[in-house]
């Protein structure tokens, strides 16, 4: 894990000091290597510590939006059916990343039977969704309006 900043993690050493890995632009090689277990004060201002933005993967989102849905069902087909194909075209995703996404049923596997797992959690109303705003009491009010006048001049 090295690279321009070191990361904070989630080891606690001497009271309430946190661990860090992966070595700064300010440090040498062997700050990156894996054996070697800084720490420091959490509280500590440096331009060096900080921390990597990760990606979440849902079971089930192969389009990585956010979201699992029928959008989802033929790229996971395509993963299906075309491994690494679907990996360079997804970001260059590694098969590990891959089975977090495929494994839908939990099994521990990514094949058909994850396929079938997920048409049937979205058939019964499974996946995540965006909530559907509701039209707010002015529109409805307005609506009501308008309907009643054009029913008033009617019955004139």
């Amino acid at each position: 894990m090295g690279g321009d900043m070191e990361e904070w993690d989630e080891a606690i050493f001497a009271g309430s000091n946190r661990g860090l890995r992966g070595g700064d632009y300010g440090n040498d090689g062997t700050y990156a290597a894996a054996y070697y277990r800084p720490y420091s004060d959490p509280t500590a201002a440096t331009d060096g510590f900080g921390f990597r933005m990760a990606s979440v993967l849902k079971p089930g989102d192969f389009n990585r939006d956010g979201h699992v849905n029928a959008a989802d069902i033929l790229l996971m087909e395509q993963a299906l059916s075309n491994l690494k194909g679907y990996e360079q075209t997804h970001g260059g995703m590694s098969d590990s990343q891959v089975a977090l996404i495929g494994d839908v049923n939990g099994d521990g596997k990514f094949d058909n039977a994850d396929l079938q797992a997920l048409i049937k959690s979205l058939k019964t109303g499974g996946g995540s969704a965006d909530p559907v705003p509701e039209p707010s009491t002015l529109v409805l009010g307005v609506v009501g309006f308008l309907v009643l006048g054009v029913l008033g001049r009617r019955l004139r």
